[in-house]
């Protein structure tokens, strides 16, 4: 028995979670089984060390133990440069951004060519508030991934940024194709050619809400929605849908910024009853 190709699979599986394409129901048994046979088959390798870690950041929330496996796994292979990424995310959530980018940059610096390194630091540069940096790093992805969904998202960010809601509309119907809702792109269309871009994504967000009702969404991804047309009510909605379902993407809204929606009672509740804050 290969313990690294349980571990790759259970990887592959966290990756389609976290981005959305299938729900932790369908999934979370699936990878705690397969994390736990290739620990069990290999307790000192390093990349199923990194497996264990994530899961317990992204699925489990559980801080204290996800620490320990990522500087295993670190103790074991210090030039695992995807191992590094994933714990300057974690870092990052933590909201300790000097060893975060510590780590990021190491990564970068040990495989700058490596797809996953790359969509990690963009995403992570944006988080920051480096826009720019985030765009560079994600046309750089694109060129070697086509479509990549973490470039494409980031992107989608800058054209917002920037104003440039053509080119914002294309990009964000590249990121919600993972909804595989089959009708969205028309809805998209139609809002934006009859309203704003503001009104496009309402459209969509609303749209996916009653989808969601016989279909998989995830919630992170109507969430996102309403953060960029700045809805709070729905924001905080939508948070607590994600909370009810362990959604991966959950921790990364305990980052501190000077939004005032983390000072409301409900989002603060949140990031303590995930042990964040």
């Amino acid at each position: 028995l290969f313990a690294p190709s349980y571990s790759g699979i259970s990887g592959i599986l966290g990756s389609q979670r976290q981005m959305g394409y299938v729900s932790g129901a369908e999934v979370n048994l699936v990878i705690d089984s397969l994390q736990k046979k290739a620990y069990e088959l290999d307790k000192l390798n390093s990349v199923i060390l990194m497996g264990r870690a994530a899961d317990l950041t992204w699925s489990k929330f559980n801080w204290k133990e996800a620490e320990k496996f990522f500087k295993k796994s670190l103790d074991i292979n210090p030039n695992a440069a995807e191992a590094r990424t994933y714990y300057a995310h974690f870092l990052m959530i933590q909201n300790r951004w000097e060893e975060a980018w510590e780590q990021m940059k190491y990564a970068i610096e040990l495989d700058p060519e490596n797809p996953w390194v790359i969509s990690f630091s963009a995403m992570m540069y944006f988080i920051d508030g480096k826009v720019f940096s985030a765009a560079k790093h994600s046309e750089r992805l694109i060129r070697m991934a086509p479509n990549h969904p973490m470039a494409t998202a980031m992107l989608l960010g800058k054209y917002i940024f920037q104003k440039n809601y053509d080119q914002a509309i294309v990009e964000l119907k590249k990121d919600l194709k993972r909804t595989r809702a089959t009708d969205l792109e028309s809805v998209i269309d139609n809002a934006y050619k009859n309203g704003n871009f503001n009104e496009a994504v309402r459209s969509s967000a609303t749209y996916l809400e009653d989808y969601s009702k016989e279909h998989f969404v995830a919630p992170s991804i109507i969430h996102s929605l309403y953060k960029i047309i700045d809805d709070r009510e729905k924001q905080l909605e939508w948070m607590l849908k994600m909370f009810e379902v362990n959604d991966p993407n959950l921790p990364y809204f305990a980052i501190r910024s000077s939004d005032p929606i983390q000072k409301d009672p409900t989002y603060v509740q949140i990031m303590k009853e995930i042990g964040l804050w």
